[in-house]
């Protein structure tokens, strides 16, 4: 049987041990790491690599649901769960956005199992519905800011299409796409290419266009 690793990074000690203690119950899940310091957990998940990390969105009794599920999507390849007490439909919206594959409710530790196993399936359909909304929630933002001509190179862009390419696509001259894909890196702040998928994490969080649009 394949065992699942997992993180569990949760603000306060109790929620935390009845989790480990109950995932531990089951031989399909391992606890590789456990904490109630986010700081820890981030090194944790550095070290130990997890499947997948159940994080709490309290921490020091603070709300930093979506700061700290965007900080670990970006910079790591883990699935993420969100395990909290908090149900607030905004709250939760939020966490989907910036990188969570599913949310649970924390008086449900059944849930959670089943939670795990789904986002462990391949070809999750939940996780390609939160993808698409995910989509259409950054290019309604980006829609909003550049011109139907730049979004038209936008879309392109994210597709991994050459400037050339682009070009030839949207019947238009190279060094009009040039110019699009100039103004594209100063309102939407990439260098390269290759930054575009960091970049919409960033518009998710709100970490840039704040006032932009």
């Amino acid at each position: 049987m394949e065992v699942t690793r997992i993180v569990v990074l949760d603000g306060e000690k109790k929620h935390l041990e009845k989790t480990c203690r109950f995932l531990k119950s089951f031989g399909e899940f391992s606890i590789v790491g456990k904490t109630t310091d986010f700081s820890v957990g981030v090194n944790l998940i550095y070290q130990k690599q997890p499947d997948i990390v159940i994080v709490d969105i309290y921490f020091n009794d603070q709300l930093v649901g979506k700061t700290y599920v965007g900080e670990l999507s970006r910079k790591y390849d883990c699935k993420i769960i969100v395990h909290s007490l908090q149900t607030d439909p905004e709250v939760i919206k939020e966490c989907f956005l910036v990188g969570a594959l599913d949310y649970c409710i924390k008086n449900d530790l059944e849930l959670l199992r089943f939670s795990i196993k789904k986002v462990m399936m391949k070809n999750n359909p939940s996780a390609i519905l939160i993808e698409a909304m995910r989509n259409s929630y950054i290019e309604n933002i980006v829609a909003k800011i550049i011109s139907p001509s730049q979004f038209e190179v936008y879309k392109l862009l994210k597709t991994g299409a050459k400037r050339r390419e682009i070009a030839e696509i949207l019947n238009k001259d190279e060094n009009t796409i040039k110019q699009h894909i100039n103004k594209l890196r100063k309102i939407l702040e990439f260098k390269h290419i290759s930054e575009v998928a960091s970049m919409e994490k960033k518009i998710i969080e709100g970490i840039i266009l704040r006032e932009k649009y």
